[in-house]
């Protein structure tokens, strides 16, 4: 093609197809190195110990930092080169910088109602918790609600029974919690203020008696029923926003700037997030720890409010499918070692086991499923084949909680 300009004959400069793609791209990388240096750093933290977790150059002197992204590293000079008139200049002295932590696992809640007592430590003899209780119910008025958290050497004792909470506290409610805490001992008075159903069977995912073998209500209860009691005896709220607001500052304190908080009721605790208002990252995954009698509970997701979509998220689930080795509940493909008539128990039958892993699946909600013992871990494994084993699971995020073995 010919162009004329002014009556002179010009022709066009030919290139062959090659050169104008290695200078489109050459023009790429420059615009892009030209917009990145326009980037100017809110922040830059200099004279540090900056750790990257990158091998060829693991730390560095400075940073800088623009809203939430890092926009570069480097010496101090590099980094200072950045900043505008209006950059944060932080000199930190030699100190060291890490990458936030996430704590990956976090369950609170709120202070005991009732008359709380210490049994000076977490192994108190029965005798010794029988006597401390005693003394606590003297002291209180007829009908007050005693509680105390134990450990197995009390749990496990044939003379700690609902019988023995009645003849050292007649007229009170008494309840003895296992610090792990997945079980716990009533007398009837507790049972009858917690609305405990003492005529029924034991519900989904729930077991009675210290050997979980019980078939009706006789004061011991694990897992389920239990933790739904264990709810309700922790549920004054008086002091919980203060008390959520001092623990994220104590998180923040050794470097964590997110955590995943396992939830009963998220509704609430998004809600008090709100009250609280911590710079802090929180994913709240719904935790349906008690069932209702023979169907579960299905997990809440309330939305977040707009002030918040920047650091709270509601995800994923969270299921309990065993206790722990503490009260000889986990499931165990042998016999425990202090009690050859115990393998404990895996909470949900095989069907609702592949129902709850189908379900994640069809909504894409992430699971965290609390899973000691080997017996629970099997029989978690065997239902993953069902649909399409580690083809499918690759493709979804899958965390067990706690797999002591």
């Amino acid at each position: 093609m010919e162009q004329f300009s002014n009556g002179v004959k010009s022709h066009p400069v030919k290139m062959k197809k090659s050169e104008l793609t290695v200078r489109f791209v050459l023009l790429l990388v420059l615009w892009a190195f030209v917009a990145r240096a326009q980037e100017v750093p809110d922040t830059i933290l200099v004279n540090g110990r900056i750790f990257t977790g990158a091998q060829a150059r693991p730390y560095v002197d400075a940073i800088a930092i623009k809203g939430t992204r890092i926009l570069a590293v480097g010496t101090n000079q590099e980094i200072s080169s950045t900043a505008g008139p209006k950059t944060r200049r932080i000199d930190l002295a030699g100190h060291l910088v890490i990458p936030g932590i996430n704590d990956a696992h976090v369950h609170f809640g709120a202070d005991p109602i009732g008359t709380r007592v210490d049994f000076g430590g977490l192994a108190p003899t029965c005798a010794h918790v029988l006597d401390v209780l005693e003394q606590a119910a003297r002291k209180m008025p007829t009908g007050t609600l005693i509680s105390g958290a134990i450990g197995p050497e009390a749990f496990f004792d044939p003379a700690c029974t609902p019988a023995a909470l009645d003849r050292v506290a007649p007229g009170d409610a008494v309840v003895l919690d296992s610090w792990s805490p997945h079980a716990g001992i009533l007398n009837l008075a507790a049972a009858k203020k917690f609305g405990v159903r003492t005529n029924d069977p034991p519900p989904l995912a729930s077991w009675y008696g210290k050997d979980m073998k019980s078939k009706q209500w006789d004061g011991v209860v694990h897992q389920s029923v239990w933790i739904r009691i264990y709810e309700m005896l922790m549920s004054d709220r008086t002091h919980e926003d203060a008390k959520l607001r001092g623990f994220l500052e104590g998180e923040a304190k050794w470097g964590v700037t997110s955590i995943t908080l396992m939830e009963n009721y998220p509704e609430h605790r998004v809600e008090q997030l709100s009250v609280v208002d911590s710079p802090l990252r929180v994913r709240l995954v719904p935790f349906p720890s008690y069932q209702e009698f023979d169907r579960r509970r299905k997990p809440e997701y309330p939305p977040v409010p707009t002030q918040l979509l920047d650091r709270v998220t509601v995800t994923g689930e969270k299921w309990l499918l065993d206790s722990g080795p503490i009260e000889r509940a986990g499931g165990m493909r042998q016999p425990y070692a202090d009690d050859p008539t115990s393998s404990g128990q895996v909470d949900f039958p095989q069907g609702e086991l592949r129902a709850i892993l189908e379900e994640s699946l069809r909504h894409d909600r992430p699971l965290l499923l609390h899973a000691v013992n080997d017996r629970t871990t099997e029989a978690l494994l065997n239902q993953m084949e069902a649909p399409g084993g580690a083809k499918i699971w690759s493709q979804h995020r899958l965390r067990i909680e706690h797999g002591d073995g």
